[in-house]
């Protein structure tokens, strides 16, 4: 006795579904294994000085803050 086939709307949307899992994981695999190249700026690499600029301290605490009231008139 021959079994009836499926339609073709049915197979084609059973390949179409594996075909988008398997795309989906096969973008996430290249993803999570691709090298991506670091450039950080030779600026970014320098030391940092750990000491306070005590002249820019001051500076910032001298500057003059105006209200909101004093703007507007």
């Amino acid at each position: 006795m021959l079994k009836p086939k499926p339609p073709k709307v049915v197979v084609l949307i059973f390949l179409t579904t594996i075909t988008t899992i398997f795309w989906v994981f096969y973008t996430v695999y290249s993803i999570m294994t691709k090298n991506l190249p670091i450039n950080i700026p030779q600026e970014m690499l320098n030391t940092v000085n750990p000491n306070l600029d005590l002249e820019t301290l001051n500076s910032i605490q001298e500057k003059i803050f105006y209200d909101k009231e004093q703007l507007s008139s």
